[in-house]
């Protein structure tokens, strides 16, 4: 079902592209977003152990973005 749901955003086909990969980089991209959200944990209600969870550790977010750009870079690189 992912496959079909990244075939529709990118009809163009998905050449070397790795799943996990790309599923890594949105988790990431996600904690970030969490990170910087204006939503304080004190003010998310029931949802305030989450919040505070994802404030406090949403900046791994950016490292393993990071890294996960790196390591595609250099699968690159290595290739050609």
């Amino acid at each position: 079902m992912l496959r079909k749901l990244i075939e529709i955003i990118n009809p163009y086909g998905a050449g070397n592209r790795s799943l996990s990969l790309d599923v890594l980089r949105g988790v990431a991209v996600l904690l970030v977003l969490f990170r910087h959200c204006a939503i304080q944990p004190e003010q998310a209600g029931a949802l305030q152990p989450l919040a505070a969870i994802l404030q406090r550790f949403g900046w791994t977010g950016w490292i393993c973005f990071s890294c996960s750009a790196g390591f595609s870079s250099a699968g690159c690189c290595s290739k050609s």
